[in-house]
C-alpha cells in the first residue's frame, strides 16, 4: 500500500504527540488554597453600604460634594464605624438624611 509523503508527515506528527503525552507527568491536582476572610461587624457593614448608598443619591440628585460625612468608600466608612459608638452612627445617617429629604431625593417615612 502506497503512502503520500504529506500523510506520512502528518501520522510521524501525530505519533510525536501522542509520544509527549505518554512522556509527560501527570499534571496534580489543583491544591485548594485556605483563604483568609475577614468577617464582617455586621453593624458596620450595614452603616458603611447604607452610608454609600447616600452619598450616591445625594451626588446624583443633591450635588453633595465629597468630604468626611459624604463619600463613595465603603472601606472608610466601614473603618470608622468600627471605633464608633450607636450614637454616633445614627448622627451621621441623620444628618446624611436631613439633607437628602431637604433637597427632595427622599421622602421622610414617620
Amino acid at each position: 500500500m502506497c503512502v503520500t509523503p504529506d500523510k506520512r508527515a502528518e501520522t510521524a506528527i501525530d505519533n510525536r504527540q501522542a509520544a509527549n503525552r505518554r512522556a509527560a507527568p501527570p499534571v496534580p491536582a489543583p491544591v485548594p488554597q485556605v483563604v483568609q476572610v475577614r468577617r464582617e461587624d455586621e453593624r458596620c457593614y450595614q452603616y458603611a453600604n447604607y452610608a454609600v448608598g447616600q452619598y450616591r443619591l445625594g451626588a446624583q440628585r443633591c450635588g453633595v460634594r465629597t468630604d468626611a460625612r459624604w463619600q463613595p468608600s465603603y472601606e472608610s466608612h466601614y473603618q470608622w464605624c468600627l471605633g464608633a459608638s450607636n450614637a454616633a452612627l445614627y448622627s451621621e445617617q441623620r444628618a446624611r438624611d436631613d439633607v437628602l429629604i431637604r433637597c427632595g431625593a427622599m421622602s421622610r417615612i414617620d
